[in-house]
């Protein structure tokens, strides 16, 4: 069964006028065969209503692929559009617009513009002087733009006078013929006409050539078809103002193939991202001097490659200028020369008065920032930092900044900068800071207060233990046995929370340490459990490895790691723990590997936890549930990070990282 081929839908009020088969039907057989889809054109050969509304409708229930419109103020379009958008079918306006509809995008000439550029150049050829006749369609959204274009810019020009607008209702050039004839007779002044349809500026040029006037009347159109070339060529038109049909068909289409395939500049992802929005497609000054190489002007294959340039500019653009987070370009000087609207407002600029201040104005620069930044600047290096942020006023705030270099070929040109205000962070993180101080002190004059009866409560049972030895029978010294032995665990709670809340406070004198130093010393402490309990030690450190640490807030992390190591060492495999350093980056790496139990992997993010136990999956461990989050505290104390490497039945490694001793190579 043969695969339907993908349709995308033209559709015009008259979808045979010449000027469309012209322009726009060539363009999109062209695009068909390049594409590999299939376009059809859509639309009655007259202007009803009914049947432009009945084509869009069709085109809905075939489901096309994508509807390329020219807009016109019909009853039910609005409607009607509403209909292939809910159906999933995209619709593009081109040409004229339906601004009110749900669209998504249109491509075409901006009417205005066009407008306004027809007054300059009939004001030039004109000599800034004498009155003006204004003809084209009443009632439809792009003349009446171009109306409005035309009406303003003329208004720079106080020698001009404009006569009309009259209504020309494009349905034959005899109807503005007519109109032409009945304003020379009243007015015979008359220096220039302005046609803003199709039939307009023929008309007019017909009735000069008639009367031997063409020349002294300067006459401006649109189109510069071959209705409108020939009086172009004999000089009755001067100038014709035309719209690059073939450039916007070419791009709805696009937007629209887009819409459904993705693009490269979106990672091939289909969906609204792939629409750039409205684009102005700009318009051409047609003359006798440029008549003939026209078309050159309009090369479709750059088309192609300006439509990704556009896309990628639009995402761009949308992205800098609508994040909530300061951004500026600044050039290799150290002058802002761009800056987006929340740079403006975060900073307490009015628009554009960021541009040619110089950064060292708008933040606080330490000789370390501005060595990063001469390294973004020379070798193309990007970096990040915390520094602060200075309002015009003077009030300053925190931000974290990213910067990247801004390159034209090899050379560095300057520095894409990036600032998030980080005012609310560090208002938690203080926060964070003074809430973590309270529960250590908490922590600490609980433990501290516990201990004191806790040790009365031992003497007294101790002294009734002993006293009454020769009256205890069995089940009575198993119960002073598990008293004293839940005494002691009590105790090793105590202390652990003690020296739980003591660290982080603050990390003790640091000193210059030789890790092997570290591990050899650990082994020895151990010396006796690992022989009672027949375990292997093996010490495999790289040497010249140095270390900036507190001592002895390190020699409690390998405790606790060499008490985990031989706690949960297990039974039936070879016995061994291997204490070993090397450097890792910037850093020095030191484990703590046995062949013991293991530890399911779904503990490993929960046992630096405080009263997380570990251990082969067991219920029931022995310890308070403390010593890791101990050697977790400690080591980002030192601005390092643990971890654990481990599986049920194949051992535990437990690694931590702290930067290594400046200098050190």
């Amino acid at each position: 069964m043969t695969q339907k081929m993908e349709e995308y839908t033209w559709i015009s009020i008259i979808s045979d006028h010449p000027v469309f088969a012209g322009h726009a039907h060539p363009v999109l057989r062209r695009l068909a065969s390049l594409y590999g889809v299939n376009i059809t054109i859509k639309g009655p050969s007259d202007t009803s209503g009914e049947k432009y509304i009945k084509a869009i409708n069709d085109a809905v229930k075939r489901k096309v692929a994508g509807i390329m419109l020219i807009g016109f103020p019909v009853k039910g379009v609005v409607a009607a559009v509403s209909k292939a958008i809910d159906s999933n079918i995209p619709v593009v306006t081109v040409d004229s617009d339906i601004p009110h509809s749900r669209r998504i995008a249109h491509v075409g000439t901006n009417w205005f513009k066009m407008g306004s550029g027809m007054a300059d150049k009939l004001a030039e050829l004109t000599g800034n002087k004498g009155k003006v006749l204004m003809l084209g369609m009443k009632g439809l959204a792009n003349m009446e733009a171009g109306f409005r274009g035309f009406r303003q810019r003329m208004s720079d020009y106080p020698g001009m006078d404009i006569i009309g607008c009259e209504d020309d209702m494009d349905a034959t050039t005899a109807r503005a013929e007519k109109i032409v004839e009945e304003y020379l007779e009243n007015h015979p002044d008359l220096s220039g006409i302005v046609g803003f349809d199709g039939n307009s500026g023929p008309g007019a040029a017909r009735v000069l050539e008639k009367r031997g006037k063409h020349g002294d009347i300067k006459v401006l159109c649109v189109d510069a078809d071959e209705m409108q070339a020939k009086h172009i060529k004999t000089g009755a038109i001067d100038a014709a103002f035309c719209q690059k049909r073939e450039v916007f068909t070419s791009v709805a289409f696009q937007m629209l193939y887009s819409f459904n395939h993705g693009s490269a500049i979106t990672g091939n992802i289909p969906g609204k991202v792939n629409i750039i929005g409205n684009i102005d497609t700009g318009h051409i000054i047609v003359t006798k001097d440029n008549l003939n190489t026209v078309e050159e002007e309009l090369r479709l294959d750059e088309i192609y490659q300006r439509h990704n340039v556009i896309q990628r500019c639009n995402l761009l653009t949308n992205m800098v200028e609508n994040i909530d987070s300061i951004s500026m370009a600044v050039d290799s000087s150290g002058m802002v020369v761009y800056a987006n609207p929340s740079a403006e407002k975060q900073l307490g600029y009015d628009h554009g008065k960021l541009v040619r201040v110089s950064i060292d104005k708008l933040f606080v620069l330490s000789p370390g920032i501005r060595d990063k930044m001469q390294d973004c600047l020379g070798r193309g290096i990007p970096a990040s930092f915390d520094t602060v942020a200075r309002k015009s006023e003077g009030a300053v705030f925190p931000v974290h900044v990213n910067i990247a270099e801004i390159k034209t070929g090899f050379h560095g040109k300057g520095i894409v900068l990036f600032a998030v205000n980080n005012t609310g962070r560090k208002r938690m993180e203080e926060e964070i800071l003074r809430k973590n101080q309270e529960l250590e002190s908490f922590v600490y004059s609980v433990s501290h207060d516990l201990r004191s009866p806790l040790v009365s409560l031992y003497g007294y049972a101790e002294n009734l233990y002993q006293g009454n030895m020769d009256k205890l029978d069995d089940q009575d010294k198993h119960y002073f046995n598990r008293i004293f032995s839940n005494i002691k665990k009590m105790e090793e709670l105590i202390h652990d929370l003690l020296e739980l809340s003591r660290i982080g406070r603050v990390i003790g004198e640091r000193t210059d340490v030789k890790v092997r130093e570290i591990l050899r010393e650990a082994a020895a402490r151990f010396s006796e459990q690992l022989k009672e309990n027949d375990i292997d030690v093996e010490v495999t450190a790289e040497g010249g490895c140095v270390i900036n640490v507190d001592k002895k807030q390190i020699a409690k992390v390998m405790d606790n790691l060499m008490s985990n190591a031989i706690k949960y060492m297990g039974n039936g495999r070879k016995k061994h723990i291997e204490l070993s350093c090397g450097k890792c980056g910037d850093n020095t790496r030191i484990c703590v590997k046995d062949t013991g139990m293991g530890i399911d992997k779904k503990y490993h993010d929960k046992i630096f936890e405080i009263f997380q136990r570990i251990g082969g999956g067991k219920e029931e461990t022995e310890g308070t549930g403390i010593g890791l989050a101990i050697v977790d505290k400690i080591i980002k104390g030192h601005d390092g990070r643990v971890w654990v490497d481990s599986a049920l039945g194949k051992g535990s490694e437990f690694c931590f990282e702290i930067p290594r001793k400046k200098g050190e190579s």
